[in-house]
């Protein structure tokens, strides 16, 4: 399986530049605060006829985050004021959209997008 690692400032795959005061001011609202950040850590792994996404909660229950498909875009957001947060990232266009699997726990939400099958094989 292949990692790839998605960062907090990552918006897709291009490199966005910004000024040094609007980093500066990115850095402060996700800065650790208390012990904890206000993004979710998100780990993407792609295999031959997948990709798995996991999801930090850090102490969030299962029923503090909202997880939303709409086309190709997915959010996965906060539902406590105390620890908000909104994540939305694409779906690429090879995920069979209708058997994507989402499991919940406590410290974790782990996310499964199959590949169609003409991308497995292309693959």
């Amino acid at each position: 399986m292949r990692r790839i690692e998605v960062s907090a400032r990552r918006v897709d795959s291009e490199t966005i530049e910004k000024s040094d005061m609007h980093r500066r001011i990115e850095e402060f609202f996700n800065s650790s605060i208390f012990g904890f950040s206000t993004l979710p850590e998100v780990e993407i792994r792609e295999s031959e006829s997948e990709y798995k996404m996991e999801v930090e909660l850090h102490g969030l229950g299962e029923n503090d985050v909202e997880v939303s498909i709409e086309n190709t875009l997915l959010t996965i957001a906060s539902l406590r004021q105390s620890k908000a947060f909104r994540r939305s990232f694409i779906i690429p266009r090879n995920v069979d959209r209708q058997n994507i699997s989402i499991e919940r726990s406590f410290r974790t939400l782990s996310l499964t997008f199959p590949k169609l099958l003409e991308a497995c094989k292309a693959g």
